[in-house]
């Protein structure tokens, strides 16, 4: 049986974790990993620390560019939101669907690993 990946070493790299969809993955998997460790009271903090990891993650994309100008720090806030967004999911934050999600009740006896930010 063939696999799909031929070399796992090459799921993640440096090069991918720059990109847009890696710091995603980043924001993401670490809001989500901390959450389920922290257990349902961590929920009403979940986007702060979602939005402060995209900020560390921006800062860590400018300071490891080549040409780190001014530039690029001042654009630093507009990535840390647009990686937010993106983490967030940008369905998420229509008033449609906020509304449906404060409506489900989460249930703590079997606590979510993907639990709904806002």
């Amino acid at each position: 049986m063939e696999s799909i990946v031929s070399d796992p070493s090459s799921l993640f790299t440096v090069a991918s974790l720059g990109t847009l969809v890696g710091q995603t993955a980043i924001v993401l998997v670490l809001t989500n990993v901390i959450g389920y460790l922290a257990g349902t009271d961590f929920d009403k903090y979940r986007k702060w620390v979602a939005f402060g990891t995209s900020l560390l993650v921006a800062v860590a994309a400018a300071a490891a560019a080549a040409d780190a100008t001014a530039w690029k720090w001042l654009l630093v806030p507009v990535n840390a939101c647009v990686i937010f967004a993106s983490a967030m999911g940008l369905n998420a934050m229509t008033p449609t669907n906020r509304r449906a999600q404060q409506q489900q009740v989460a249930s703590v006896e079997n606590p979510k690993f993907f639990r709904p930010w806002v």
